[in-house]
């Protein structure tokens, strides 16, 4: 009991290292090496990404509104939409009865005055105000849709000079009605970008499509084939790195293309930057950049061996 008594705990046993510090030291470093990861992978992906084209299409325009319909529409309904667009737009200006009541030089009175843009007060000639403004008179073409500029027109027209301005006509003059433009005509032309994967393609590109992705199959098979041949009996030590070929290579061949290609042109460098420094995606391999130089050597050699069996 005695003995037990003078035992004290952890004597003798190797001491814990569970000093704070150096678990945030650890945090800090893994945080670092994940951070260094993906703006590695990143910058690969940005470069690998430089030069593909941009798809765009182009775009037009909507194009000039029915201004026949629009500018004989005087229900009661356009009436209301006009006479709420009014309070919120024009009322500041106008007044909310039309007379003009503030402004320096004073805003048109509707209740007096005739309009003094050159295509005058018809429905068109007011909606035109509207759209391309008129001296201190801003546009209104990006605020108001052509129904509501041609409701505010209407709500104007009926309800402030038809009782009370004598220059008041209901309809566009004939000079004035010939400038008036169809239906759809004009709209800003533009472009849009698109993804290439949405595209539908027209139906004679299909045959031609055929043809390519049969070409396509061909070629991947020969390549595979070509892996394959110089795969077997290739020995032990190089039996790992053709089956990691296979395995990155499966589902695509560009890899073994590029391969192929630096081999048949005796280009060496070419070979080592599409074996150890990308796997076809543009993202760095880690299993060659591993493996020693001479295990690189002996499978430059034996690919290049079998290449000229590959046709």
């Amino acid at each position: 009991m005695s003995g037990n008594a003078d035992h004290i705990p952890g004597a003798g046993e190797p001491r814990e290292l569970t000093n704070p510090l150096l678990w945030t030291a650890g945090l800090l470093l893994s945080i670092t090496a994940l951070a260094l990861t993906f703006f590695h992978f990143k910058e690969i992906g940005r470069e690998s990404s430089k030069g593909e084209p941009r798809w765009t299409v182009a775009t037009k325009g909507p194009g000039e509104p029915d201004h026949k319909a629009l500018g004989e529409d005087r229900s009661q309904a356009v009436l209301d939409r006009g006479e709420i667009i009014y309070s919120k737009n024009c009322v500041s200006c106008h007044g909310a009865n039309g007379d003009a009541p503030v402004g320096n030089p004073p805003p048109r009175n509707f209740r007096k005055e005739a309009f003094k843009n050159p295509l005058g007060d018809g429905p068109y000639g007011f909606y035109s105000v509207l759209t391309n403004g008129f001296k201190g008179m801003p546009s209104y073409r990006s605020n108001l849709s052509p129904d509501d500029r041609y409701a505010v027109a209407h709500y104007v027209r009926e309800t402030f000079m038809k009782p009370s301005n004598p220059a008041y006509i209901a309809t566009d003059d004939a000079k004035v009605v010939a400038q008036i433009p169809a239906k759809g005509s004009g709209g800003s032309a533009g472009e849009v970008e698109i993804d290439p994967r949405a595209v539908t393609p027209a139906a004679p590109a299909y045959a031609l499509m055929a043809v390519v992705a049969q070409q396509n199959a061909v070629n991947s098979a020969r390549l595979l084939g070509w892996l394959s041949d110089a795969k077997t009996d290739c020995g032990t030590l190089l039996l790992p790195a053709f089956t990691h070929l296979d395995q990155v290579c499966a589902g695509q061949t560009g890899r073994l293309e590029r391969l192929h290609a630096a081999i048949t042109a005796q280009n060496r460098p070419a070979f080592d930057a599409a074996l150890v420094a990308e796997d076809g995606a543009g993202s760095a391999d880690p299993y060659f950049s591993l493996l020693p130089a001479a295990t690189i050597d002996q499978l430059y050699a034996r690919l290049a061996a079998t290449a000229t069996r590959m046709n």
